[in-house]
């Protein structure tokens, strides 16, 4: 944890900055990014009806299950998930972008 999140509460909000944890996640400049790393490999999952998954919330007790039903509900009728999943199915392939300049949109 940094002491410059207290310094810049706004940033820290912006980035959902949750109180220090030890999870392994961090923050670094795209400067520094770019400085240290020059390939960025991303994991691209299939995704069908074989990957819709109910999440049972475990961390809300015996509410979990009911809460983890309308929200999968929710995401597969209203959300259309369940329709994108059978109609717009990816497949994950062993193929390497090159990047043109910057890799993302954001940079």
């Amino acid at each position: 944890s940094s002491p410059l999140w207290a310094q810049h509460p706004a940033v820290a909000r912006e980035c959902a900055m949750q109180a220090a944890k030890d999870d392994g996640v961090f923050w670094m400049e795209m400067k520094d990014f770019t400085r240290h790393f020059d390939q960025l490999d991303v994991c691209h999952r299939s995704t069908g009806l074989d990957q819709l998954r109910l999440d049972v919330n475990e961390e809300d007790g015996c509410i979990g299950p009911c809460k983890g039903c309308c929200f999968g509900c929710c995401g597969y009728w209203c959300l259309c998930r369940g329709c994108v999943a059978l109609c717009c199915p990816r497949r994950s392939s062993m193929e390497t972008v090159k990047a043109r300049g910057k890799c993302c949109c954001c940079f």
